[in-house]
C-alpha cells in the first residue's frame, strides 16, 4: 500500500514538473515574439474567420502596419518570425519577381506582400485555379507602407506561371 500511495505521489509530480516545464517554454517562446496571435475581438463570419498565418523577418515594421491593417478589418492574423524568408518564399512557391517582404497563408493560398483585402477577399470567394496572389515589392499607399495611394496591380501565380489578377485603385482612401 505505502508503494503504491509512493508510486501515486511520483506521477503527480513527474505530471506537474513536465507541464510547468511546457508552460515555461511556451511562455518564454512567446516572449522572444517568434509567434503571437492578434485578433480585432469583434465577432466573425464568413471570411474572417480564416486564420492569416503571416511569416515575416522579425525587424520588419511595414509587416506590422500591414498585420494591424488585417486585424482592424476583423481577421484573426498569427504571426511566424523568421530569419530565412527567402526559404520560405520558395518553399511556398512564390516566383522571385514577385518576392515582397513578408508571405502569408490563408487557407490553402499563399498571399505575398501588401496586398489589399479586395484582392484576397476575390481571391476567396472565386477560389481560382492558382497558388497565389502578390504585390511585388513595396509600392507607396499599399496597406502597411506610407505614401499616396494610386493603382496597384496584384499578379496570380501558379507553377512558374503568372498573370494579373485585378488592380485595385487605392485612390479612395
Amino acid at each position: 500500500m505505502r508503494g503504491q500511495r509512493f508510486s501515486d505521489s511520483y506521477k503527480y509530480v513527474a505530471t506537474v514538473l513536465v507541464a510547468s516545464i511546457v508552460i515555461v517554454v511556451v511562455v518564454v517562446y512567446a516572449s522572444l515574439g517568434f509567434v503571437s496571435w492578434e485578433s480585432s475581438g469583434r465577432e466573425s463570419s464568413g471570411l474572417t474567420e480564416l486564420k492569416f498565418v503571416v511569416y515575416q523577418s522579425p525587424w520588419c515594421g511595414c509587416c506590422e502596419r500591414y498585420k494591424e491593417y488585417l486585424v482592424d478589418h476583423g481577421y484573426s492574423v498569427e504571426t511566424v518570425k523568421r530569419l530565412d524568408m527567402d526559404r520560405v518564399k520558395r518553399e511556398f512557391g512564390v516566383p522571385e519577381d514577385l518576392w515582397s517582404c513578408h508571405t502569408m497563408v490563408v487557407g490553402e493560398y499563399v498571399v505575398e506582400g501588401h496586398v489589399p483585402l479586395e484582392a484576397i477577399e476575390k481571391l476567396l470567394a472565386e477560389k481560382p485555379s492558382v497558388r497565389g496572389i502578390a504585390v511585388p515589392g513595396m509600392p507607396p499607399g499599399v496597406p502597411g507602407m506610407e505614401g499616396p495611394g494610386g493603382e496597384v496591380t496584384v499578379y496570380w501565380f501558379r507553377d512558374g506561371e503568372t498573370g494579373v489578377f485585378m488592380v485595385v485603385d487605392l485612390t479612395s482612401g
